[in-house]
């Protein structure tokens, strides 16, 4: 589908929660040919009336295959501001590398590096550093089937300044099927337990897409996520949703 090169995403219903659970697999370009591939995208816009609204949306998303190796490097910024107030403020970098295993292509290695704060959420900061086998469990023109489980050490400091440590199990499945050459849908759920404690201290998230190619070079998408996480912050629900929908322009 036209989605898998440059392409400019234009949102035009936003939910004001996103989830601290970065669903990376939704980002990634399943190309097989060596070289570069990616989209980017950044949006200013101000408004005063009887009050003074700032906003900045800027995401870089980039893969680089040659061989057996993949490169992913993602970028994303969301600074919402009314009257010098951050309605959201939020924001990630994330440096993953694939590499096949032998000849065939049903095992991948992967690690990554990742940085991010969300003041909603009260994250003042964020960093996460993984590593694990990726596993095909399908794949044909239509359909991919991949699951992970991937061992992740994460260093946290909440806008309190109370710092976390903890040493993490992610695991994911992740699917996506092609109905036709104008629609897809995109699924991952992750599970990421805390090792000192399984059965209190998780995350789960579930991501749900679907790209519809109305022409060669214009279509709709729909993304929801729900995240459940048992360990938040004050003042911070332990469930919370995102949903958008847009136009995407392929070119």
């Amino acid at each position: 589908m036209k989605k898998y090169f440059y392409s400019l995403l234009f949102v035009f219903l936003y939910s004001a929660m996103h989830s601290q659970v970065l669903n990376i697999e939704s980002m990634r370009f399943y190309n097989d040919s060596d070289g570069w591939i990616g989209r980017a995208s950044l949006s200013f816009s101000a408004r005063k009336n009887v009050n003074s609204l700032y906003a900045l949306d800027n995401n870089v998303h980039v893969q680089y295959k040659k061989g057996r190796s993949r490169f992913i490097f993602l970028n994303d910024l969301d600074l919402t501001q009314q009257n010098n107030n951050d309605l959201e403020n939020n924001g990630f970098e994330h440096v993953r590398y694939n590499y096949q295993l032998g000849d065939s292509s049903r095992w991948w290695a992967e690690a990554f590096v990742q940085s991010q704060y969300n003041k909603t959420m009260k994250i003042n900061f964020r960093g996460v550093t993984g590593a694990g086998p990726r596993f095909r469990v399908y794949a044909s023109r239509k359909a991919h089937v991949y699951i992970a489980s991937l061992y992740i050490f994460e260093h946290e400091e909440d806008i309190g300044g109370t710092i976390y440590n903890d040493h993490r199990l992610s695991s994911y499945v992740t699917f996506s099927l092609n109905f036709s050459d104008r629609a897809e849908i995109n699924n991952t759920i992750y599970y990421q337990p805390a090792f000192r404690n399984f059965t209190t201290d998780y995350r789960i998230s579930e991501s749900f897409t679907a790209i519809v190619d109305i022409t060669k070079h214009f279509g709709l998408m729909n993304n929801i996520e729900f995240a459940y996480d048992t360990k938040q912050p004050p003042g911070i629900p332990n469930a919370y949703w995102n949903f958008e929908s847009g136009l995407n322009i392929a070119f």
